[in-house]
């Protein structure tokens, strides 16, 4: 692993999110195409790495999911590539590459609907774990694992935070503490999400989830270049 591909990598990652953050948290929303300069930074310095084969399934993974979200197309795309990228790297033995494209497919498929995270959210997601693809954890002589497991672990861990935060501003906003709950006053249409059920006018709190992931994001390497990960 070249230091000097890993640093113009991760500055394009970081500046990204910190104006993805900053623009979530302003008006909830991710550009479609933020993403895409990490992407294409990321892709480079893999195949200067000599990481082709999870270069190619990343690249096309990451063009299925401007497909709309809500389609069966979606869902079947994420599905055939994935497969694909299995039967390949388990052909080619790479089972470092493996392990980040499980996680890749995870976050695909958890953008199918958007019931979890929104669309900028997963390229977000599938690009910064591409990125670390090239960076690994040995855990003895013969074994390592990418840093995109690291990644993977501490996102569960600020996902959690975030919903723990969004009841929080529930309970203090509506009073009921839940993921949703009615509420009939004036509210804040960007941060929070206005819904009819049962004949009941509902709101629902709309987490910027990429503060979180970018939290995660830089926790990951703040651990990973002191050396607490290896």
């Amino acid at each position: 692993m070249n230091p000097y591909l890993v640093a113009p990598e991760f500055i394009v990652v970081a500046v990204t999110l910190i104006y993805a953050s900053f623009r979530d948290h302003k008006k909830r929303s991710v550009p479609f195409i933020l993403f895409i300069p990490a992407m294409a930074v990321a892709a480079i310095v893999s195949v200067l790495e000599g990481q082709l084969i999870i270069a190619l399934f990343a690249i096309i993974l990451f063009l299925i999911v401007f497909i709309d979200a809500d389609s069966t197309v979606y869902l079947a795309g994420v599905s055939i590539i994935s497969v694909a990228g299995f039967a390949v790297m388990s052909a080619l033995a790479d089972f470092s590459g493996m392990i980040t494209w499980i996680f890749m497919i995870m976050m695909a498929f958890m953008g199918y609907r958007e019931i979890l995270f929104g669309k900028g959210d997963i390229k977000g997601l599938i690009a910064i774990m591409f990125s670390l693809n090239i960076l690994y954890i040995p855990i003895s002589p013969y074994v390592q694992i990418p840093v995109s497991m690291l990644f993977f672990m501490n996102t569960g861990m600020s996902s959690a935070f975030a919903f723990s935060w969004a009841m929080y501003i529930m309970k203090r906003t509506t009073g009921s503490m839940g993921m949703m709950a009615p509420y009939s006053g004036d509210i804040d249409t960007v941060k929070f999400r206005k819904f009819e059920r049962k004949g009941k006018t509902m709101v629902s709190y709309n987490i910027p989830f990429i503060i979180f992931i970018s939290m995660a994001y830089f926790i990951t390497m703040a651990s990973y270049l002191t050396g607490f990960a290896v």
